[in-house]
């Protein structure tokens, strides 16, 4: 296969390249656009208008969709109706989207090292996910993390394909000064956090991570403070905080409007306002 077209630019790159010393570059673009692009998400069902609109946004944004692997992790019950609502929402790339069955999640060790009094919401199961990925996907080398409640403007494959390039970081990720990593971490009654964290280091906002999970497993960073690249693309928009992008008091919900799929969500879907 390599030979192949190895031989097709050597003898055909005045037709494609501008010199033969451009063949590696060639290869190198050829090699990417085979590659897949694996997004992951991980929601209950309080978020699967967020998580239908994200994919639908994914799909619709990506110039090579073809190329995408997408997992999410859901409930033992919710992983049937959530399928169901993801091929009436995306039905021409439903079978791209892989729902995986969460299971007892996450580990006791790691809920009484966490804070939850700092966030209610650290007591989700699904907010972990994404820290265990290594292990979950051990095959997969490099994946963009979504949070449900995201709306993607731009092309992932291309995010990932110009993404910790060089061999320093593990994760790319958009920082943040506050809150502080000893709000989130309970530092008094576990004091072997402190081995791996500054409890004064700032933290990241884990919502939107690109992350090459073999440099994140050879690094231990489950229970370390990583150095990170600096996240700047500004073409996934976000949502923090209590108001949703499918709540009516949210802001800039004209940005999800033109993915909702709720239609696509059965009785079933208890959401909370």
């Amino acid at each position: 296969f390599f030979f192949f077209f190895f031989f097709f630019f050597f003898f055909f790159a005045p037709f494609t390249c501008t010199d033969h010393m451009h063949l590696l570059l060639c290869l190198c673009l050829c090699a990417h656009s085979l590659q897949g692009c694996h997004v992951v998400y991980s929601s209950d069902a309080n978020q699967w208008p967020g998580l239908l609109a994200s994919l639908g946004s994914v799909f619709s944004n990506t110039h090579t969709p073809h190329r995408l692997a997408v997992t999410v992790y859901a409930g033992k019950r919710d992983a049937p109706i959530l399928r169901e609502a993801v091929e009436c929402a995306i039905p021409r790339w439903n079978s791209s989207v892989d729902i995986q069955v969460l299971g007892k999640f996450p580990p006791a060790s790691l809920r009484r090292k966490v804070n939850a009094a700092f966030d209610i919401r650290l007591n989700v199961p699904h907010n972990y996910v994404r820290f265990y990925l290594p292990q979950l996907l051990p095959d997969v080398t490099k994946l963009l993390y979504l949070d449900a409640d995201t709306i993607v403007r731009g092309d992932v494959c291309e995010l990932l394909d110009t993404t910790l390039l060089n061999d320093t970081h593990a994760v790319a990720v958009v920082p943040r000064s506050n809150p502080n990593m000893h709000l989130s971490f309970n530092f008094v009654q576990h004091r072997e956090l402190l081995a791996g964290f500054d409890k004064h280091d700032p933290t990241f906002n884990a919502g939107v991570m690109v992350m090459h999970l073999k440099r994140w497993q050879a690094s231990n960073l489950g229970w370390s403070s990583p150095s990170f690249e600096p996240l700047e693309d500004g073409k996934i928009f976000h949502w923090n905080g209590r108001w949703k992008p499918w709540h009516h008091k949210a802001q800039h919900a004209e940005l999800y409007t033109p993915f909702e799929a709720e239609r696509c969500l059965t009785h079933t879907l208890i959401r909370r306002f």
